[in-house]
């Protein structure tokens, strides 16, 4: 108190405040922006680097399933991409599919809305929801996450260059989000699912031997209640595993 009491007030506190909303409306800004281009692929040249989205939906009827979207230059200097489906069912065998791509076979666009596409396979950004949609292994999933890009971090997941310039990002594009799923499998009929869903996000550079033994993430929902769990061994011999827990 002391210290506010020798300023004189009329400097004081017009600069105070034109400090508080310059630094709120560049947070407001800096994040709407984030938000704004959450789906395009920051990809790194002349490094082990690997990008990946990953969207889980998880079902009123207890079937799961996963997609990612994965872009990497790992081991080559090519911006190869790849498209990965799971379906878990308790009642049915798991479905799941992996396709390559190149470069050639892949890109992202703003217009007419921000769209991410390896070939036949979009992750699209409107102005309420974000739509996937996909065609592999004779199969096809379209999914609706009827909530926009609101981008978190959970506590301790990125892990800071190093001198070796490796490091591993991570984030939550959508923490939770009603979604709807039409999945068309082979040898089955055609059926709409609803649940809820999240969208993650993660970039690296270095392979995952760069930050773990080991890794373990696990995704779980009672409800409307989402939590995910991640827990790694760190590359160290010996070293304790860390992690953590988090609830939408």
């Amino acid at each position: 108190m002391k210290f506010f009491c020798r300023l004189p007030q009329r400097i004081f506190l017009p600069s105070f405040f034109l400090l508080f909303f310059s630094i709120l409306l560049y947070s407001t800004s800096a994040a709407a922006q984030k938000a704004e281009h959450a789906l395009e692929p920051d990809i790194l040249d002349h490094k082990s680097y690997t990008e990946i989205f990953t969207l889980t939906a998880m079902h009123d009827d207890h079937t799961f399933v996963q997609v990612q979207m994965t872009f990497t230059n790992l081991g080559v200097e090519n911006k190869n991409a790849a498209c990965k489906a799971l379906v878990l069912n308790p009642a049915r065998k798991p479905w799941k599919v992996n396709e390559p791509f190149n470069e050639k076979h892949w890109k992202y666009s703003e217009k007419p809305a921000p769209t991410l596409s390896i070939g036949a396979n979009t992750l699209k950004q409107l102005p309420d929801r974000i739509e996937f949609s996909a065609i592999l292994g004779k199969g096809t999933i379209a999914i609706s996450l009827f909530e926009s890009p609101a981008p978190i971090k959970p506590p301790n997941t990125d892990f800071p260059k190093n001198a070796s310039g490796k490091f591993y990002d991570f984030e939550i594009i959508v923490p939770w989000s009603k979604v709807t799923t039409t999945l068309s499998l082979p040898g089955l009929p055609q059926k709409t699912l609803r649940g809820f869903g999240i969208l993650e996000h993660s970039r690296s550079v270095g392979t995952s031997r760069s930050f773990s033994r080991g890794w373990v993430t696990f995704r779980g929902f009672e409800g409307d209640s989402f939590f995910l769990a991640n827990f790694r061994l760190p590359p160290q011999e010996n070293s304790p595993a860390a992690g953590w827990i988090w609830k939408n």
